[in-house]
């Protein structure tokens, strides 16, 4: 990069780079399985099954399965998306995301 030809090519490299994305864009869109794999709502009564009658997925404290489902579901509640929310009511996870949540602000409240 620091020869003649290397200076005048490095500030178009980006965007010669720019003009392949299609190609991982088409590779990824094929195998990416968004919506193949059941609607929310399936996949909510899913992990209900999963939680069983344990407070946590990890059982009695939070773990890393909880924390990634929740942080996931935080932020699309802090959206205000119905799917979200329907997720939560009709699956019975409610009770399960206050649990977290608790759980989440006393540990910031340390």
């Amino acid at each position: 990069w620091t020869s003649r030809s290397g200076s005048l090519v490095k500030p178009w490299l980006p965007y010669a780079a720019g003009l392949f994305w299609p190609v991982g864009w088409a590779v990824v869109g094929r195998v990416t399985p968004h919506g193949r794999d059941g609607s929310s709502i399936e996949s909510g009564h899913k992990f209900r099954k999963a939680l069983g009658d344990s407070p946590y997925f990890h059982g009695d404290t939070i773990g890393p399965l909880d924390l990634s489902l929740f942080g996931t579901l935080k932020s699309f509640v802090h959206m205000r998306s119905p799917p979200a929310s329907a997720v939560l009511n009709q699956c019975g996870l409610r009770a399960w995301y206050e649990r977290c949540d608790a759980a989440i602000a006393l540990t910031f409240e340390q």
